[in-house]
C-alpha cells in the first residue's frame, strides 16, 4: 500500500451478504469501482455512510481540493492460527479472540487518503461489530511520539504511559498491545474501536499510521 492502512479483526467470516453490502456500499461511495476475485478498488468520492458532519465535512473538503483517494479493501481470507503469537497477544491483553480479519488501504499518502480510510475503517468495524488492527503505533500529524522517544532510556511501561498522555480523554476502547521486534526488543501496536476511532478522525492531529 502506498498509504495507511488498518485491519478489522471479527469473530466470525464475513458472510456473503455482507461483502455484498460493503461492495454496495463502496459503489455508492465512489466515482470508480473494480471488484477482481476478492479485492475492491476504489476513488472515493461520497461520504453519506458517515454520520457525524464533522468528519464528514473535513472529509468532502479534503477530497474537494486533493481530489478522490484510491481505497482498496482486500477480503482475502486472512484466517489465525490457533498458535499464532499475534492472536495470543490480542486474547490475552483485550479478551477476546478474532477469528478473522480483512484490510482497508489506500493507494496514496495524503490526509484525504487518511479520513477516507479513517472514516470507512469506523463505518465497517461498528457495522460487523469489528475491532481496528492499526498495523502499528498511531501518531499525530505535527508531534511524534516515537522521535521523542530516539535516545531515551524508558522502560516499555513509561513508553505506554506517555501515549496513554497523548491520547487522555479519548472515547471508546484503545489498546497498546506488546510484541517482540527482530532484536529482540519490546514495543507496542494501538488496537481500537469505532468509537475510538471516530474521536481520533476528529483530533486536529489525525493521521493514521502508515
Amino acid at each position: 500500500m502506498g498509504g495507511p492502512a488498518v485491519e478489522i479483526l471479527l469473530q466470525k467470516a464475513l458472510t456473503p451478504q455482507q461483502k455484498d453490502m460493503i461492495h454496495a456500499l463502496c459503489s455508492l461511495s465512489s466515482v470508480f469501482i473494480k471488484r477482481k476475485d476478492d479485492d475492491l478498488s476504489f476513488n472515493i468520492s461520497k461520504a453519506d455512510f458517515i454520520v457525524d458532519l464533522e468528519i464528514k465535512n473535513r472529509l468532502l473538503k479534503e477530497i474537494e481540493v486533493y481530489s478522490p483517494p484510491p481505497l482498496l479493501i482486500s477480503f482475502t481470507e486472512m484466517l489465525y492460527a490457533s498458535e499464532d503469537q499475534e492472536i495470543i497477544n490480542i486474547e490475552t491483553w483485550m479478551g477476546l479472540r478474532p477469528e478473522n480479519k480483512f484490510q482497508v488501504g489506500a493507494m496514496s499518502n495524503g490526509l484525504a487518503s487518511h479520513l477516507a480510510v479513517g472514516a470507512l475503517a469506523a463505518f465497517l468495524a461498528r457495522s460487523l461489530h469489528g475491532l481496528i488492527d492499526f498495523g502499528g503505533v498511531l501518531n499525530g500529524a505535527d508531534w511524534s511520539v516515537y522521535e521523542y522517544l530516539q535516545g531515551k532510556n524508558l522502560s516499555f511501561q513509561e513508553n505506554i504511559a506517555l501515549y496513554d498522555r497523548y491520547f487522555d480523554g479519548h472515547a471508546g476502547r484503545l489498546w497498546a498491545i506488546p510484541y517482540e521486534t527482530a532484536s529482540e526488543e519490546t514495543w507496542f501496536s494501538h488496537y481500537g474501536d469505532a468509537d475510538f476511532l471516530e474521536w481520533w478522525l476528529k483530533h486536529p492531529e489525525f493521521r493514521m499510521v502508515k
